[in-house]
């Protein structure tokens, strides 16, 4: 969908089997592109609370070797992203992790390592399926689901582009 907008977009990984290259690399590859913006994604199959559903984005924090500028951007990314995957998906926000679905974290080397705004997207949980409540794997388990994934990771990666 980027891709259709113009957009030259950078993949780490190209396959569903195996795995890509470490995450320094993959931080490395995109520092030497000077990219825009990044994004890693991910799908969470937490052990947390039995009734743990929704998505939720992870940003950097101000650590050495990081800019309060990269950590701004981010969050501000973040927000973007967590509006437009929410509007595309239907899926709530976390309702075990972070605050309004943004949590900084210390130890993500693919988001305190890069020079330019970067967020980890944590797309749902995999394992809830709470009795009464929402089951992410609904969406993210469906050709539809996935669809609507990419358009709200697109959606929010244009607003942020273009709103900066």
């Amino acid at each position: 969908m980027l891709e259709a907008l113009g957009a030259q977009v950078l993949m780490t990984r190209t396959t569903n089997t195996g795995s890509g290259p470490c995450i320094d690399q993959r931080v490395e590859m995109a520092n030497r592109a000077h990219v825009d913006v990044g994004v890693s994604i991910h799908a969470d199959g937490t052990v947390g609370p039995p009734n743990a559903t929704g998505f939720h984005i992870a940003v950097p924090t101000l650590i050495p070797g990081q800019t309060q500028a990269v950590v701004d951007a981010s969050r501000r990314f973040a927000i973007a992203l967590r509006d437009a995957y929410a509007a595309a998906t239907g899926l709530p926000i976390s309702n075990y992790l972070g605050v309004d679905g943004i949590l900084p974290r210390t130890d993500l080397a693919n988001t305190n390592l890069p020079n330019h705004p970067r967020v980890l997207l944590e797309l749902g949980v995999l394992n809830n399926a709470v009795p009464g409540g929402h089951d992410d794997l609904a969406i993210l388990g469906t050709t539809a689901g996935r669809i609507a994934i990419a358009r709200g990771i697109t959606n929010g990666i244009v607003h942020f582009l273009t709103s900066t």
